[in-house]
């Protein structure tokens, strides 16, 4: 993502640091304070790949597009650094103004970028995973900022950070191709090894502690549904979901009991909810809802097509609204408390609209990335309904005052 918030000044607020058109851009409230002319910094335009001179844009090559952007204070000085990774696999940092402090050619494509000071030497590792299954860390020695591959005889498929012992020390968790999941300590070195006997397709990892007992569990999913919920002791339980191909995998107390729970959800439009290992929510996403949404006695038709949402009755449309982009999911419930349902769409441009029965707009926000899961329930029990919304690698809850 191209986007990430922290404090860049040491002023004490945190900015909101975004790339548009190859320029880094800060904005803190109604500031606006352009750090860098361009994303590419000198020293690391000698760097490209030799095929991809050939796509120029303008000054700058195809290979300059940068593709991720996050924020870490490296060097300890409380001023967080720019870290962005570039479409040729170039990383570099730079400083608040732009001016590069580091850079390294990455060997294959970047899946995740993680920050955290493991080491609690009060600056920041950086750790990125590639999709080819090295791991990298990027951090501040005595002189200078250095970048090497660390675990090099493993494949990673999925990795982590996070307290998983309870000692207040930082862990990384490590999941392997061959299905071995690692717990390694902030040197590096190998604290315990479980051996989960399968491999997982493109697995992700999330750690919080779901039963409370203080002590943070494991859990991990696999593209096509199955779960993996791995305690401290080892022991691990395998579940299986039928899902067309997950997008997130999320833990969050959404009902407010002090317990995080587990929100699993697909690239079709499914949507888990687990309490510990036990499922208590689920949703399919459906072109058409059919319920009485005007409490009449007659059964109405909710229906999502292409651009187009709206209401039949009887078998004739009451209301369509078209958008200017797919509609991607739909769901139905009463958000206000009014007695009545309220229908929530997201469509491929990031919108998110509630109409009310009439097909009224009486709400809309945009989210950063596509939203492709939602769903509207009173998650935490206290009388009015929450919304989930799911995209790519991220989740957001909402709770609508009426």
């Amino acid at each position: 993502m191209l986007l990430d918030v922290g404090d860049i000044n040491g002023d004490g607020e945190k900015e909101i640091v975004t790339i548009r058109e190859l320029k880094i851009l800060a904005f803190s409230g109604k500031k606006k304070e352009q750090l860098s002319l361009f994303v590419v910094p000198s020293k690391s335009k000698n760097q490209r790949r030799e095929y991809q001179e050939r796509n120029v844009l303008g000054d700058f090559v195809a290979g300059d597009t940068p593709l991720y952007l996050k924020l870490a204070d490296v060097d300890g000085d409380g001023r967080m650094e720019i870290f962005v990774v570039r479409a040729d696999n170039v990383a570099y940092i730079t400083n608040q103004k732009g001016r590069e402090l580091w850079s390294m050619k990455i060997s294959d494509n970047v899946k995740s970028i993680s920050v955290a000071d493991i080491d609690k030497d009060n600056r920041d590792e950086i750790f990125l995973h590639s999709k080819d299954g090295n791991l990298y860390i990027i951090e501040k020695g005595i002189t200078s900022i250095k970048g090497k591959q660390i675990f090099k005889k493993m494949i990673v498929d999925a990795f982590s950070i996070g307290d998983i012992n309870n000692d207040n020390e930082l862990e990384l968790v490590i999941l392997t191709r061959e299905g071995k999941l690692f717990i390694m300590a902030s040197n590096l070195k190998k604290i315990s090894e479980i051996d989960l006997g399968a491999h997982l397709l493109n697995p992700r990892i999330v750690i919080s502690d779901i039963n409370g007992d203080g002590i943070k569990e494991i859990t991990i999913s696999g593209e096509r549904g199955i779960l993996v919920f791995v305690e401290s002791t080892g022991k691990y339980i395998l579940r299986e979901e039928e899902i067309s191909s997950v997008i997130f995998l999320k833990s969050f107390d959404i009902d407010n009991d002090g317990i995080d729970e587990i929100i699993l959800g697909g690239y079709n439009g499914e949507l888990r909810v687990f309490k510990n290992i036990n499922k208590i929510y689920e949703k399919e996403e459906s072109t058409r809802i059919k319920l009485d949404i005007d409490n009449d006695g007659i059964i109405e038709e909710i229906y999502k097509y292409w651009k187009e949402v709206g209401l039949v009755k009887k078998g004739t449309k009451v209301w369509t609204k078209m958008r200017d982009s797919w509609i991607v999911t739909l769901s139905v419930g009463d958000i206000d408390s009014d007695g009545f349902p309220e229908i929530l769409f997201g469509d491929l441009k990031s919108n998110i609209m509630i109409l009310d029965r009439n097909g009224e707009i009486i709400w809309f926000t945009k989210l950063t990335m596509t939203p492709m899961v939602s769903a509207i329930a009173d998650f935490d029990g206290d009388g009015t309904v929450e919304i989930l919304v799911g995209s790519l690698d991220s989740l957001n809850m909402f709770k609508i005052k009426s």
